[in-house]
């Protein structure tokens, strides 16, 4: 199945920060492990959700496309729209109008079919904003996290996370199946930034502890 597998023992610059890191906190090496695993997968969401297009961004495109040129598309195509023309069909026939409906609306009402269905588009969309970026959701459960109950049911299918321990060593494995995540990793990169933003914040933790150890040996 295509998809990201990440596996923390690989990932060299994380490694090598880690070990530093680890030192400074001195406390059980493997749940220190599992604990920046499960913040990787972490930073996996909030930087793929970053991708996600912005509501406002949907609503605009939205409406370069449904426009009042758009009524006869409207009355004439898909699934959904064939749904609402049905709908109609019956209201005007409880009106004890007869014949073809198109003979009694003006294409300002087939306008405002369009606008239902951009509406239903417009929400379909916005619930779908963090598709992929909840891929990750399985990983950071599997690892321990705690989700929002706004995050819905997570489907173990598109992502999740394995520990292997052995020998004083912690192997991490983390994926996400979700269809189209390896392209857009290969547009954007939000792997590498999460690594970053991962590497950043141990090292934040690194040069607090050594500030204390200067204060403590100023004293």
């Amino acid at each position: 199945m295509a998809g990201i597998t990440i596996q923390t023992s690989n990932l060299d610059q994380i490694q090598r920060k880690f070990a530093e890191y680890a030192a400074y906190n001195q406390r059980d090496v493997e749940m220190l492990a599992v604990d920046q695993s499960r913040k990787l997968a972490t930073d996996l969401y909030v930087e793929t959700a970053k991708i996600a297009p912005t509501k406002a961004r949907i609503r605009a495109d939205l409406n370069k496309t449904v426009t009042a040129k758009d009524w006869y598309w409207a009355k004439n195509d898909t699934h959904q729209t064939k749904l609402l023309w049905a709908i109609t069909a019956k209201w005007a026939k409880k009106k004890g109008m007869t014949g073809k409906i198109s003979g009694y609306f003006s294409p300002w009402f087939w306008n405002q079919i369009m606008h239902n269905m951009a509406e239903r588009i417009w929400i379909s969309r916005k619930n779908a904003i963090l598709y992929l970026a909840s891929g990750w959701l399985g990983a950071v459960k599997d690892l321990g996290g705690t989700l929002k109950k706004t995050s819905g049911k997570v489907k173990t299918q598109r992502g999740g996370a394995t520990i292997r321990r052995g020998n004083g060593v912690v192997e991490v494995t983390m994926w996400n199946n979700t269809p189209g995540i390896e392209t857009q990793q290969a547009k954007h990169d939000f792997v590498g930034k999460a690594i970053d933003r991962r590497i950043a914040d141990m090292q934040v933790y690194i040069y607090r502890k050594q500030q204390e150890m200067v204060a403590a040996l100023s004293k």
